[in-house]
């Protein structure tokens, strides 16, 4: 029986033009050990035409027979294919072929791996970086919010917990699933960032050419906008309280969660609104975000998880001052570089 070290899965809607490069990309490579299943959400263009056109055997189209939602077609994709591991790719996204042989080595050579993430775009000499089971995983490798592509899960880890309806539900509600999926298989296992060029994103011209299916203002779902990042941050808190950890690592990540989401709040949500074709992806006019917008997004941030978190309020507030310690000391090492 041929065994299949790698599963690349891609979710796709209506994106053949920039689904067909990254398969042409893929299929290049000539090793028998990868599979590649594209799960389309019911595209109305071309995509199911010509994807049956091409005569490649590790490759395996599945279709929906309804739109079933973005986030809902990640977690089938993820639930398709046969290989030990499962590599995740959106369909405008790009992987640098050469690497891959390097990549599924990588895998086999660390099989107490669970999860991680592959660095995008990354150019420096590759590098492994491994982390230990439960608070060093969860802190390096979960809750980044960031861009789905390189993400990578041990399938049997990954299949047992997707069988969990409650846990699938929960993560159903989110923009960002895939944070909550590795956060659980850190408790399970080592999880690691890869730091090769692998997996690349889209260029900023098919950003300008191609609006945002998953996220728009008119389905008010914009993840960097306030309402949004409050969200999810209190979708994390609430996430690493019900992990078994001790309080120490759980008060920990929850100021490492709240620093990274006042970064979103200011700073991230600044150049989204003022970038011209980031705002016009997502059918938003750009503007200049001023200084005092970011400052006034900070505080409401800070105000809200006060309130809202699920701790007393003696201890939101203690959170939320050892938060306010921990951006201050970023700050100054940035300026005095130490």
């Amino acid at each position: 029986m041929k065994i299949i070290n790698l599963s690349i899965v891609i979710p796709t809607y209506n994106r053949w033009k920039n689904l067909k490069c990254l398969l042409e990309e893929i299929l290049t490579f000539k090793g028998i050990d990868i599979e590649v299943i594209v799960v389309d959400n019911y595209s109305s263009d071309e995509t199911e035409i010509e994807i049956k056109l091409i005569a490649d055997k590790r490759l395996i189209y599945l279709r929906n027979e309804s739109n079933i939602g973005a986030i809902a077609n990640y977690l089938t994709a993820l639930n398709s294919g046969h290989g030990k591991y499962k590599l995740f790719f959106t369909d405008k996204d790009h992987i640098n072929v050469n690497n891959l042989d390097k990549f599924i080595q990588l895998l086999n050579e660390n099989l107490d791996l669970v999860c991680g993430t592959c660095e995008l775009d990354y150019q420096k000499s590759p590098r492994l970086e491994k982390y230990e089971k439960g608070y060093e995983s969860i802190k390096n490798v979960a809750y980044l919010t960031k861009h789905p592509t390189g993400y990578f899960f041990k399938s049997e880890h990954l299949t047992q917990i997707l069988k969990n309806v409650n846990f699938t539900n929960k993560i159903l509600q989110t923009n960002f699933p895939f944070e909550f999926i590795i956060a659980q298989l850190c408790i399970e296992g080592s999880g690691s960032r890869v730091k090769m060029n692998l997996c690349n994103q889209e260029g900023m011209n098919s950003v300008k050419e191609f609006k945002s299916f998953s996220y728009s203002s008119s389905q008010n779902n914009l993840y960097f906008m306030p309402n949004e990042i409050l969200k999810l941050t209190l979708l994390y808190v609430d996430d690493i309280y019900d992990k078994p950890l001790g309080l120490n690592s759980k008060f920990l990540l929850i100021i490492n969660v709240i620093v990274k989401s006042l970064g979103l709040i200011t700073m991230s949500f600044k150049r989204m609104i003022e970038t011209e074709i980031i705002a016009n992806h997502y059918n938003l006019m750009p503007r200049k975000v001023s200084s005092i917008e970011m400052l006034r997004n900070y505080i409401w941030l800070n105000f809200n998880l006060i309130k809202s978190m699920k701790f007393n309020f003696v201890f939101n507030f203690l959170i939320i001052i050892a938060a306010q310690i921990s951006v201050l000391f970023k700050i100054f090492r940035t300026i005095f570089k130490f």
